[in-house]
């Protein structure tokens, strides 16, 4: 259990532990790292979801809210080519028989309140896969203002649905579009409590029951179970972020994974299920996370419940117990899908490069300091160094995602699977090696970074954008005390100015909010104290999103 602003908050991260049982130690020696480490520049909450429920108009005909024509078919071809794939949480045959219906006037008369729901929140996730500069372009609107006008029109066609009540899956699918597409603007504490409740409604549906079980067809129990496992799916992405592992990880649940099929196999007539395909298909990006899942799952199941969804970094496992899980995950990556990956198909380059970037990061946790079990046969320097090379390919696979022409559409989705434990790692790092030789490559890669995640320039949006920032410019600062001559990188190039602008900006808005008691900007003298940081002093809670 912790406790901030007199509030208590419970959190099952590994690292946390160890990191408080630090923490302790620091804090009696007067330092105060983690609070820096954490410090907003302005002091701000997301905003919870659903708040639209409370001012809900029955007198707004939902049918009056759609976008024109031509706007709303623009948004569904976004939607079939940036979302879907990576969801599929119905048929290609069963959105065209909506999309028609919702793409005509006389098709929108006749759509029920669930309906409207989930056209809406398709629109709002096909929103948010748009650049801003193509909202701008097409839909004559910035995509900040268009998210917020279809959250409104989507909790108003919610509200209808009495979503603490659902009797039709329909409502459970729109839902699963709304917390998908708010991930990055909303509360991650108010969408978890959300999915709870949408978990308890699937519940009362018998989705958690596998169709062939109750005896129905082929296309009905592939339908759920697509539908349950991308619930599961987005329940353990946002228990990760709260640091609780969702009950229903370790439930007696009993739907299987859905078959290796294409959409055109299986249509509503079939009395059998058709054979899985050998290979990848349209629905294998999704059956890559759900083995995942499964395999959590079954680590879960097998250790009853002792290793958790945090097992890479539970110190109370031996090293050799993680690296045989470890080979086990990579062997079954290996074996189902990466064998058949195609390099030059935009969903096989995705699941190359995230199943290599995923087992990094679980060896890196393996490697942490806060969780690495010891190992008679690894030194000290091995380690560190094991740890680092982990880190590094990391974020070697996020700049490769970032830079492939054949996947910038999914951009979207990429940019909210960071690794935000490796980047500060580096950082760490870098800070540290100052002027050593080795130190380079890290600037290198950091340069590389920036250059193809732009995401991360967006200093406004997320501050650990702007503290990692800060951390860089501080240890370049850092090496020019060593190394005067050193050639600057391009990273600092970029982000020296921007920061300096925002800083301007802020300070503009504390002249404006003259008398609100607002969070100072974290100074010089501030990051010079965090030049002498290491990995325990690091609030490993901040950078993956937790606070």
């Amino acid at each position: 259990m912790l406790e901030q602003d007199g509030q208590s908050y419970y959190v099952e991260l590994r690292a946390w532990h160890s990191h408080l049982d630090h923490n302790d130690d620091h804090h009696q020696n007067g330092h105060d790292h983690d609070v820096l480490m954490s410090r907003p520049l302005v002091s701000r909450t997301k905003p919870d979801a659903l708040k639209g429920l409370m001012s809900t108009d029955y007198a707004i005909s939902l049918s009056s809210q759609h976008p024109s024509i031509q706007d709303a078919n623009f948004l569904w071809d976004k939607f079939e080519r940036n979302a879907n794939p990576l969801m599929k949480i119905d048929f290609d045959w069963a959105l065209e028989q909506v999309r028609s219906k919702s793409t005509s006037f006389e098709g929108r008369m006749g759509l029920q309140d669930e309906d409207h729901a989930f056209v809406f929140c398709l629109y709002l996730m096909s929103i948010v896969t748009i650049p801003d500069h193509e909202c701008l372009e097409v839909l004559h609107q910035p995509q900040q203002v268009l998210l917020s006008h279809y959250q409104a029109i989507c909790e108003q066609a919610l509200s209808r649905s009495n979503i603490f009540c659902i009797t039709n899956v329909t409502v459970i699918r729109a839902i699963l579009l709304y917390i998908a597409a708010s991930i990055e603007r909303l509360s991650i504490q108010s969408l978890f409590s959300l999915m709870g409740l949408t978990i308890r409604n699937a519940e009362k549906l018998g989705l958690h029951r596998d169709g062939a079980i109750l005896g129905l067809s082929p296309a009905e129990t592939e339908n759920r179970r697509r539908l349950w496992w991308y619930l599961q799916h987005l329940d353990l992405a946002l228990g990760v972020r709260c640091g609780t592992t969702p009950l229903t990880l370790m439930a007696e649940w009993d739907v299987r994974t859905p078959l290796n099929i294409e959409d055109s196999d299986l249509v509503p007539r079939m009395r059998e299920p058709p054979p899985q395909r050998k290979g990848l298909t349209s629905l294998s990006y999704c059956l890559w996370t759900y083995w995942i899942l499964s395999q959590q799952r079954e680590f879960f199941k097998d250790n009853k419940g002792k290793l958790g969804i945090t097992w890479a970094s539970n110190i109370n496992l031996s090293h050799a117990r993680k690296n045989a899980l470890l080979d086990v995950m990579e062997e079954g990556l290996n074996q189902n899908f990466l064998q058949y990956c195609d390099p030059i198909k935009p969903l096989d380059i995705i699941i190359q490069l995230t199943s290599r970037a995923l087992i990094c990061t679980f060896r890196m946790f393996t490697l942490h300091p806060m969780s690495f079990s010891g190992s008679t046969d690894l030194t000290e320097e091995e380690r560190h160094s094991q740890l680092m090379e982990a880190a590094i390919k990391t974020l070697e696979y996020n700049i490769a995602l970032n830079s492939r022409t054949e996947i910038q559409h999914f951009q979207w989705y990429i940019n909210g699977y960071f690794q935000w434990h490796a980047f500060i790692s580096v950082i760490v790092e870098v800070t540290q090696l100052k002027g050593s030789p080795k130190a380079q490559r890290i600037w290198d890669l950091l340069s590389n970074l920036y250059t193809h995640n732009k995401n991360l320039l967006e200093l406004s949006e997320d501050r650990r954008k702007l503290h990692a920032a800060e951390l860089i410019i501080n240890a370049w600062k850092a090496r020019q005390t060593v190394t005067p001559s050193a050639p600057v990188p391009l990273c600092i190039s970029v982000l020296e100015p921007l920061l300096s602008d925002h800083r301007s900006r802020i300070e503009h808005v504390r002249s404006e909010a003259a008398g609100q008691p607002l969070e100072p900007v974290m100074t010089d003298e501030d990051l010079n104290e965090l030049l002498g940081l290491e990995f325990q002093d690091i609030d490993w809670a901040f950078w993956a999103g937790m606070k």
